[in-house]
């Protein structure tokens, strides 16, 4: 063995001696290129540095000036071949320089030129433009190059192995990946598509393992998506793929067979912890657990601890719960996963504060609000530099467009155009003269504007700041309350906490809004009353509730906005009481604006209805109390009625400021 693995490291080191000696013996002149013999000696060296990856010399700032060179030369001889070939060593250059911004801009240059598409270089090129993309999150750039890319690929195959393979399938390849970028960007509906359409493929040329974990990808996306009876249908058609045809047609290992099905089942069990059905999902969680530690699959393995630990807290099972997070923290110590690492943060205090250990329940949610806040913090710098790279990638191709234009003018410059450089300067001069005395106004002007600028900056930062901390206040408030809750078994005080912890929720959901939005005084009132009220009913896993919504596109401040919140709380509350005895239903809502600017927020449910009256005259009903007296507080005109169930309609205007 000693002997092999010195002969080996002879073999390596004479190999790269002789490599060096080469391209040494072949390094043109770096200060001349003027025809075409040093051209020719120039790309023989470039060649070579690309096929031997020699970082030396690939590296080098003699690289790029011998790149520059010769495409000086290029310009004036108007050689398109050579010209885009000096191109593409400039973009090695930049590429091996680890400059994303200069890396996108001179790929994104070679790609106009037709010529560069008859070179197999293109698919070097574009793959590390698709790579740069990804890096930089400019997903929407990413996904126009993807055809392209996989196109090209198709004609002269992967850009490390230059060999073109006759049963690659561009399409299928970009939906596949259209597929997975759609759902990184969580856009599930688009993610279902391409899975869909990449499923069609794979059942016509009938690659059944593939076909169960593209029928296991499309479950997860209705998954995340919240269409659960969908999730489960395609979980269910993975594991009959896996049980009717993979295991008689496919040689796949059993025991990676047996896990992929208990990864699925793992899936199908996330659907049961979320109907509270968690006897049904314990078995399933435990055989995936098992089987990612036997098949060293970490991140299922901490998937599985998750749930479980769930599961058990539910179950009012703290030391379980305790136990399985206790794994999680273990593995995390050479597996990074933030924002598991979060949640099971803020399980571990919820399990506390269960047990009555206050002071180490808030020790742990203090942990885990420090790092949600470094992290929201490091995403903040993430799109900064992403922003800074975009913006850097725009001025570098602006400023290769203006040079290729002035080297071609610089060409053709004759008399009149040296009469117009020199009544340039003249003007430039005058100018001068004009810009020095103005130059003390305008110096002042910048320095007002700046600090306006710097004020203004520091108030959005602040405000953000006071939102995100009033929001995360009231989860503790929550939080407390729930402690109570679980404390006390009377019906009375657990219906009391229960409504207090919805109108927490209400308010704390409008301040988690706008600290999300650019604009920090009004909230989008079609994301804020369609989700507040998918939270509402969430609670509510036995009743089959509709939920349907109008709303215009309209903003309203936040006193209007939580205001209104309050009232959908207290009469989804009120119908989910009364409304619905056979627990089936529809709520409707409307939020529309008419042309007086007077808005009108409408609530329906088509339940057994109520008595009008009641509502009117003095009642001893707490949330009829609640909904008049939130409405007289945004000065609103109410008129109740009950026909097919029963509607509530308030009319009221937007005030700058309420009483």
């Amino acid at each position: 063995m000693r002997k092999a693995f010195f002969c080996f490291l002879l073999i390596s080191v004479f190999s790269t001696s002789g490599q060096n000696r080469l391209l040494d013996s072949i390094m043109p002149n770096l200060v001349a290129v003027k025809n075409t013999l040093q051209y020719d000696k120039a790309v023989v060296f470039f060649e070579k540095v690309i096929q031997y990856k020699r970082s030396e010399y690939n590296f080098s700032e003699d690289h790029l000036k011998l790149a520059e060179n010769c495409l000086k030369w290029i310009d004036k001889a108007e050689n398109e071949v050579a010209y885009i070939r000096a191109k593409y060593y400039l973009f090695h250059y930049y590429n091996n320089q680890f400059n994303i911004p200069e890396t996108i801009s001179r790929a994104k240059e070679l790609l106009t030129f037709n010529r560069f598409f008859e070179m197999k270089e293109v698919v070097f090129v574009l793959y590390v433009l698709k790579t740069a993309y990804y890096n930089s999150k400019q997903f929407e750039e990413l996904i126009k190059i993807l055809p392209q890319y996989y196109n090209q690929r198709g004609i002269y195959g992967h850009p490390f192995d230059g060999q073109n393979n006759k049963n690659f399938n561009a399409n299928e390849a970009v939906n596949s990946a259209y597929a997975k970028i759609y759902f990184q960007l969580k856009n599930y509906k688009q993610a279902q598509v391409h899975f869909k359409k990449q499923l069609k493929y794979l059942e016509s040329i009938q690659e059944f393992y593939s076909i169960a974990s593209c029928q296991n990808n499309i479950g997860i996306s209705f998954f995340y998506g919240r269409k659960y009876d969908s999730s489960m249908y395609y979980f269910d058609k993975a594991l009959q793929t896996i049980n009717t045809k993979v295991i008689e047609k496919e040689k796949v290992s059993s025991e990676y067979l047996n896990h992929f099905k208990n990864s699925i089942n793992a899936n199908k069990a996330a659907i049961y912890i979320k109907d509270k059905e968690y006897d049904k999902a314990l078995p399933f969680e435990y055989a995936v657990l098992k089987s990612s530690r036997e098949t060293k699959e970490t991140h299922l393995e901490l998937s599985a601890n998750y749930d479980l630990a769930q599961i058990f807290y539910y179950k009012n099972n703290n030391n379980s719960s305790l136990k399985h997070i206790d794994n999680i923290f273990s593995i995390l110590k050479n597996y990074k996963s933030d924002q598991l690492k979060i949640k099971a943060l803020n399980l571990k205090a919820k399990n506390f504060m269960l047990q009555g250990k206050i002071k180490e329940a808030n020790s742990f949610f203090e942990i885990q609000q420090n790092l949600v806040d470094s992290l929201e913090q490091e995403e903040i710098n993430k799109k900064h530099l992403q922003a800074t790279v975009k913006l850097d990638v725009s001025n570098i191709s602006n400023q290769l467009k203006e040079s290729k234009v002035e080297l071609k003018e610089k060409s053709k410059v004759g008399l009149y155009q040296k009469i117009g450089i020199a009544l340039l300067a003249m003007m430039l001069v005058v100018l001068f003269f004009v810009y020095k005395t103005n130059k003390k106004k305008s110096d002042i002007i910048e320095k007002q504007k700046l600090l306006a600028y710097k004020s203004l900056q520091q108030r959005e930062i602040l405000l953000k700041e006071v939102h995100h901390r009033v929001k995360n206040n009231l989860h503790q408030i929550s939080g407390l309350l729930n402690l109570q809750f679980q404390k006390h078994k009377h019906l009375g005080i657990s219906e009391m906490v229960n409504d207090l912890q919805k109108h927490i929720s209400s308010i704390a959901f409008a301040h988690e809004i706008l600290y999300q939005e650019e604009d920090l005084s009004t909230i989008k009132m079609q994301k804020y009353l369609e989700e507040l009220g998918r939270r509402l009913l969430q609670v509510t896993i036995r009743k089959e509730i509709k939920y349907e919504t109008k709303i215009d596109k309209i903003s309203l401040p936040i006193n209007y906005a939580t205001t209104i919140g309050l009232i959908l709380n207290e009469l989804i509350t009120n119908s989910l009481k009364y409304a619905f005895p056979e627990n089936k239903g529809t709520i409707t809502i409307q939020l529309l604006k008419d042309k007086e600017q007077q808005y009108q927020f409408i609530y329906k449910d088509n339940g057994v209805g109520m008595d009008v009256n009641l509502f009117y005259k003095s009642s001893d009903s707490l949330g009829l109390k609640l909904i008049k007296m939130f409405s007289d507080e945004i000065d609103a005109t109410l008129n109740v009625k009950s026909e097919n169930g029963v509607s509530y309609t308030f009319m009221f205007n937007v005030k700058t400021q309420l009483n």
